[in-house]
């Protein structure tokens, strides 16, 4: 659901955000306060460069998740056998790729899609003074666990 005060709507009928920026916050939506009314959380909103394929192959499980990564603190290494896109909503996460890629850092604000399978293992560490918070999809197949944590890889350097 997306609300007018939240995107931009154009001619084309496509939404898009107006800028890259988290938008942490609770919207009441159609006469605040009443029980029978709706109450619609906007949790973040983000931007990325390039589109994201999303083609579905079969039954697809879909889960959300808000992550909070203290300072120094990290995701672990790991892959995901489906696929993920996240938003950044507090802080600044540092990307590291088992290939040899990063680091990268999306700001709060930013969107990012991870791909799937056991080669493309990374690592998301916090390495801000504050909390980095991380508003998170997960779309995988029944039974399959939001990520697979693998052993640290000797990193080599560039």
């Amino acid at each position: 659901m997306t609300s007018p005060r939240n995107s931009v709507h154009h001619r084309s009928g496509k939404t898009t955000a107006p800028r890259c920026r988290a938008n942490p916050r609770r919207v009441r939506v159609n006469g605040a306060g009443r029980t029978a009314e709706p109450l619609v959380e906007d949790l973040a909103t983000g931007c990325r460069d390039a589109g994201a394929d999303l083609r579905f192959r079969g039954p697809e499980v879909f889960g959300f998740r808000r992550i909070t990564i203290p300072p120094g603190g990290s995701t672990g290494w790991h892959y995901h056998d489906g696929r993920l896109l996240a938003v950044v909503g507090e802080g600044t996460l540092t990307r590291y790729e088992a290939a040899g890629g990063g680091p990268v850092r999306y700001a709060a604000g930013q969107a990012l899609v991870e791909p799937s399978g056991p080669d493309t293992a990374h690592v998301g560490v916090n390495e801000g003074p504050g909390p980095l918070v991380l508003y998170v999809l997960y779309l995988g197949s029944l039974g399959d666990p939001p990520a697979r944590p693998v052993p640290e890889p000797a990193l080599r350097e560039r």
